[in-house]
Parts: structure tokens; sequence; C-alpha cells
């Protein structure tokens, strides 16, 4: 799929946003649009966690952590704590926690 097709990027999102609020699974958009790849799925989270963020008048900050699901238990952190996750074809990605806040 061209990256450049908002307007169906934009349809999906919505598909899943709906699918979402009402419990009503939907069949995967790869089903109807096998051209899809990582980077349109990426683009259609994107449009939902903004749009989810701009209903509760926020929206992600340096220093977020975003939970994409139940992939791992939820850990407690302590300051120094460093936390390493890879992510097949993906890459990696680390954490360090410092005791210092952040201020938004």
């Amino acid at each position: 799929m061209d990256m450049t097709d908002t307007t169906l990027i934009a349809e999906l999102a919505d598909r899943l946003r709906d699918a979402d609020r009402s419990s009503v699974p939907i069949e995967p958009p790869t089903r109807s649009h096998p051209g899809l790849g990582v980077d349109d799925a990426y683009a259609i989270q994107t449009r939902n966690i903004d749009r989810r963020g701009a209903e509760f008048g926020t929206g992600l900050c340096a220093g977020d952590v975003v939970l994409p699901g139940a992939l791992h238990r939820m850990v407690t952190v302590t300051p120094g704590d460093v936390l390493r996750a890879e992510f097949a074809h993906r890459g990696a990605v680390t954490a360090r926690f410092s005791g210092s806040e952040v201020r938004r």
C-alpha cells in the first residue's frame, strides 16, 4: 500500500476504534487489504493513539511509557533500574530510570 493513502489509513483506524468501543470483533484489516505493511499498521495505531489523547485532553510527552498490551506483566521500577526489550524485526529499546521527576 502507498503510505500516502491517508483516506484508507483513516478508514481502517475508524473501523478499529469502532470495534474497540463496541467490543465487536472485526476481520483483520490485512484480509481486505493484503498489501498493508508494518508502517501502515503504525500509521493506523498512531492515528488512534492521537485521537484517544485528544479525547482525554492530553497526549504523549517525552518520558511517557506506552504499554501496547499484555506482552508482559507490569514490573516495579526504581531509580537506577535499566530495562531492555528486544522486538523481532524491529530492534530493541533500553530504558534507564532516574530519580528525577518528569514535569509536564
